[in-house]
């Protein structure tokens, strides 16, 4: 079977999409001969946004130093082989589909998410590669199946915002509580402007940021510790769908409403007028979205996501309401593609 066919297989196994529990996922490591005993010495990324842009920084900081490394990262943009990567490049389809076969025989009746399952794939990957490895968490933190790994080398939290509240903790303070967890010890790398409290984390390193690329200053200070050698990236690598500039539009993945305070910054430097292509799975808010461009005042186009995105004609509504205008055949100088990675996807096909 292909990769696709194996996710797919996976993700009807359990009731639930998410389940922060380590039990079932244990319970498979152990029958697999625990291969993430063999992921030491790692790098841990958590946080609501920005994880991505963290751990691409240091990737290609230490492959342009020859080093060996291997990244984990979720969720892809393409297929699923994106986000296991060894030495820069996606792991290979039969192999990775090899490793999901050995995941499906070892589980026996243990009802693994997608997402455990996932994950399983890539310790066993990266278990066999060696070199610098690098994890990014999914959700959480502490209770994220990437948090099975060994303690750190470093841990990096980016920011916390709201996003998946509900399943990490009643309020931002204990989502923080949640994602620092990753750090088991390790120094934990957070930007110096970082608000919340930090008083349970044994060693907190607090890193100076410039507002237009933390990500860079986060993956140089962690550099310094892990490889201090190695020059770390004086400018962003280019990630598809992340500020991904093609002629006058721009692509962007973010999907919540702090990403989209990130991304109104940006955009308000480009030349308007605006115009924003949005499209938004059912389990994000397009009205915390929408208002962060509110003075930007974009004309709004909703794009069409199926069965798993909002109806457009309930995105058009919301934008309305907050005072915006649809966009139909009115010229625009700069237009912003995003709200999921499935609407960057869908559009930067086209583009290709």
């Amino acid at each position: 079977m292909k990769v696709k066919d194996w996710r797919a297989r996976f993700a009807g196994l359990h009731h639930q999409d998410i389940d922060l529990t380590l039990d079932r996922m244990a319970q498979v490591l152990a029958a697999l001969g625990h291969p993430e005993k063999h992921i030491q010495n790692h790098i841990h990324v958590a946080g609501t946004n920005g994880k991505g842009g963290v751990v691409r920084a240091l990737e290609q900081a230490l492959l342009q130093a020859g080093k060996r490394v291997c990244t984990y990262t979720s969720p892809y943009l393409w297929h699923f082989e994106e986000n296991i990567r060894l030495n820069g490049h996606p792991i290979h389809s039969a192999t990775c589909a090899s490793l999901f076969a050995r995941v499906w025989a070892a589980r026996g009746q243990t009802p693994l998410t997608w997402f455990e399952a996932d994950t399983i794939v890539a310790f066993l990957a990266l278990a066999n590669h060696g070199g610098h490895m690098i994890l990014e968490c999914g959700m959480g933190g502490a209770s994220d199946a990437t948090a099975l790994s060994g303690k750190p080398a470093a841990a990096v939290l980016t920011n916390v915002g709201g996003d998946h509240a509900e399943f990490l903790g009643p309020d931002l303070q204990a989502v923080t509580v949640e994602k620092s967890g990753i750090a088991k010890g390790a120094p934990l790398f957070v930007p110096n402007d970082f608000t919340f409290g930090l008083s349970h984390v044994r060693q907190v390193q607090r890193v100076p940021c410039h507002p237009e690329a933390p990500h860079l200053d986060l993956a140089a200070a962690v550099l310094s510790l892990i490889a201090p050698h190695v020059p770390p990236l004086s400018q962003s690598p280019l990630q598809e769908g992340r500020w991904h500039q093609i002629g006058k539009t721009i692509y962007d993945v973010g999907h919540n409403a702090h990403a989209a305070r990130y991304l109104a910054a940006k955009l308000i430097k480009e030349p308007g007028p605006y115009g924003l292509e949005l499209g938004m799975l059912k389990r994000k808010d397009p009205r915390d979205f929408l208002q962060a461009f509110i003075n930007l005042i974009p004309l709004v186009r909703a794009v069409d996501l199926g069965e798993a995105g909002h109806p457009p004609k309930q995105i058009e509504a919301i934008a309305q309401d907050l005072g915006l205008g649809l966009w139909g055949d009115q010229p625009v100088t700069t237009r912003l593609v995003t709200g999921s990675h499935q609407t960057v996807a869908k559009f930067l096909k086209l583009a290709k």
